[in-house]
């Protein structure tokens, strides 16, 4: 566009600079200097860039489950260490048919946790080699874990679930939304033109993103990555320390191919962002009544969102009720719910969901170790 050709290498540094101290200060101007980040990147990279946009006429990856099977959708959890609502995810599991679903677990930390669920054969098979990440940077854990999982043909979704996150809606209503789709579901920043890491991604855009690792990194080289550190010590990679990777490599991204009829907005994790300089579009309202008698940290502001180690009944509710949202994140282990005056404690927010999921009779109840 003419715009690219105004621009300098400087320009894009210093816009990419902008962006770092965004990630502090929320400013506004800070993220309209990176709402078009991607257009500078033909002069960042020129070759990279022509590289990224020749994908435009790749063949999709499209779910090909063998005849009779059904499609199945992978949830892949990106933990620190422990999976506080390991319990309710294995009965949420459980009620469900065993070919409708992978699972995939990346422990940040490691396997070095108190929390027994890595014991149980269950998680145990599930957990995948653990690559070096940070805050921002989890991209090839991310995409090392949909390369895992797509090498089944039937998987036709990948959720990507937080170690703090919950279910809001049963597995069907959660399959009966998802697995069909060919699109992908991003909780899209229309003014950072960005999206939420917590996702849905569709195989077509799972493959074509898992296949070309390289590409997108290579795309922000002049951009302060480093892609030269060699493949096999690739978990040692300092990754692009002014571009938040989690939400800014994929959305934009794919718009410049073309693949607008591959994207759906759709906030399948809810997150409670107050910072209206945020962008998210969660369903508006909710969190009102979820944070009434709420226990929170945090400020909810653009670095982190509010998180929650004490709720109100009448705001879980909302939240399993929202026909939008599948899950929720940011709960503390031991978050307990209390009646609407915060008085008094009712039972805890593993205890609340499994009946209101009508997960209380799933098989092994009563077996403390999942």
């Amino acid at each position: 566009t003419m715009k690219v050709l105004f621009l300098t290498l400087a320009g894009v540094e210093g816009a990419l600079r902008a962006h770092k101290s965004s990630l502090s200060s929320c400013a506004g101007t800070h993220a309209k200097a990176v709402v078009h980040m991607t257009d500078t990147l033909s002069l960042a990279n020129p070759t990279a860039f022509k590289q990224w946009m020749a994908l435009k006429d790749e063949a999709e990856d499209l779910p090909t489950p063998p005849k009779g099977a059904p499609r199945k959708i992978a949830f892949a959890f990106l933990v620190e260490q422990d999976l506080p609502y390991a319990q309710l995810w294995y009965k949420w599991f459980q009620s469900a048919p065993a070919q409708n679903y992978t699972l995939l677990v990346h422990q940040a930390q490691g396997d070095d946790s108190d929390n027994d669920y890595t014991t149980d054969p269950f998680w145990g098979k599930a957990i995948v080699p653990t690559m070096n990440s940070s805050w921002c940077h989890m991209e090839h854990a991310r995409l090392a874990m949909a390369r895992k999982a797509l090498q089944d043909p039937s998987v036709a979704q990948i959720v990507w679930l937080s170690g703090d996150s919950v279910p809001l809606k049963s597995f069907a209503d959660v399959y009966a939304d998802l697995a069909h789709s060919n699109k992908t579901s991003f909780c899209i920043d229309k003014t950072w033109t960005r999206a939420e890491m917590w996702a849905a991604w569709a195989r077509p855009m799972a493959s074509l993103f898992a296949r070309h690792e390289d590409k997108i990194f290579n795309l922000f080289r002049g951009v302060d990555c480093d892609v030269d550190t060699p493949a096999e010590r690739r978990d040692l990679l300092k990754h692009c320390p002014n571009v938040c990777e989690d939400e800014d490599f994929y959305y934009n991204q794919y718009l410049m191919l073309g693949k607008q009829h591959r994207i759906r907005q759709h906030c399948v994790m809810w997150t409670d962002w107050s910072d209206p300089n945020k962008g998210f579009h969660h369903p508006k309202g909710v969190g009102d009544s979820l944070r009434k008698c709420g226990m929170i940290t945090g400020d909810g502001g653009c670095n982190h969102p509010n998180e929650f180690y004490q709720v109100c009944g009448k705001g879980i509710d909302d939240l399993v009720d929202n026909k939008k949202a599948l899950f929720a994140r940011k709960f503390r282990d031991a978050t307990v719910v209390f009646e609407e005056d915060g008085k008094q404690m009712t039972k805890s927010l593993n205890d609340w969901l499994l009946e209101s999921l009508d997960l209380s009779g799933t098989a092994d109840d009563d077996d403390d170790s999942k």
